[in-house]
């Protein structure tokens, strides 16, 4: 069912995609020090999971769920930091 396993067109998913990449890249610029592989699959799949979840919402503006994306993950790191 769509209110479980939400659909999106293809050209809906490489831009959700694109959004998770640039989340990632300014992740990275704003922490370059290095990671494990499994904490940058850890991290990758929490950003898709914040885009997807927005997405769903209807939020479909590539730099609104960016933001999103990364808000999210600064204020994780940020909590966990202190």
């Amino acid at each position: 069912p769509r209110d479980v396993f939400p659909s999106f067109s293809p050209s809906e998913l490489s831009l959700l995609q694109g959004v998770v990449n640039d989340a990632w890249a300014e992740l990275r610029k704003a922490d370059p020090r290095p990671i494990t592989l499994e904490r940058k699959q850890l991290t990758r799949e929490l950003l898709a999971h914040r885009v997807m979840a927005r997405a769903e919402q209807g939020e479909l503006d590539p730099e609104r769920l960016k933001e999103h994306a990364v808000r999210g993950m600064t204020k994780h790191r940020r909590k966990h930091a202190a």
